[in-house]
């Protein structure tokens, strides 16, 4: 299951739009997110081509405070017979004050099964569960948004602290366009041997890095 677990982590990347800042109630967005483990084993580095496609819905707050939730498809992997799905919440637990960031909390689960590949015998069709949690501080730079954080991911089956720091910055325009880079170091605690391709590595864990383009619509 520890195997499941790093391949599905680093070979997915776990990217998502980030919910540095949740939406507020009424609010929208749909985007798209590109990239990944950033791949070394062909030569020059490489981030995997995944593509996720996702939603965000801002919901009531809580404590006066924005909440939204979070839902989406891995399209990459749908082209090779495993259904990639995830959801999550998001909640902003203090506002910036100054120089002191925002600091919000986010839960994702992420949910993969290879049931749909029909090239494989029905004993080794199975899925995998993996929780993701994030703590990211953000501040407010004119229009635009930079955040650090740290995340822990957890399989299901087998719980163990799989932690990755990461760092981005969210362009905003004036015509709700927004544009997301993000670089992760999964797995930064953990031992990279267990995985059977290479990735760019200190010896812990592995980069990722992943852009987002989408549109914010609704609410005030």
């Amino acid at each position: 299951m520890k195997r499941l677990m790093f391949g599905t982590l680093l070979g997915t990347g776990c990217g998502a739009l980030n919910t540095a800042r949740p939406l507020e109630q009424g609010q929208h967005r749909l985007g798209v997110t590109g990239g990944g483990a950033v791949l070394t084993a062909l030569g020059a580095p490489i981030p995997l081509p995944n593509l996720i496609i996702e939603g965000q819905s801002g919901l009531s707050p809580i404590q006066e405070r924005p909440l939204d939730i979070s839902y989406g498809i891995n399209a990459t992997a749908g082209a090779f017979g495993i259904l990639g799905l995830q959801a999550g919440a998001s909640h902003l637990l203090l506002e910036q004050s100054g120089g002191t960031p925002a600091l919000s909390v986010m839960e994702r689960i992420h949910f993969y099964n290879n049931w749909l590949d029909s090239t494989k015998d029905s004993s080794v069709r199975k899925g995998f569960l993996l929780n993701q949690i994030d703590l990211t501080a953000s501040w407010n730079l004119s229009q635009h948004l930079g955040y650090v954080g740290i995340a822990n991911y957890l399989d299901i089956a087998d719980p163990e602290l799989t932690l990755a720091p990461f760092a981005g910055f969210q362009l905003n325009t004036k015509t709700k366009l927004f544009l997301q880079a993000e670089a992760r170091y999964l797995a930064a605690n953990r031992q990279p041997e267990i995985v059977d391709v290479s990735f760019a590595t200190l010896g812990y864990g592995a980069l990722s890095v992943t852009g987002s383009v989408g549109f914010t619509f609704g609410g005030e």
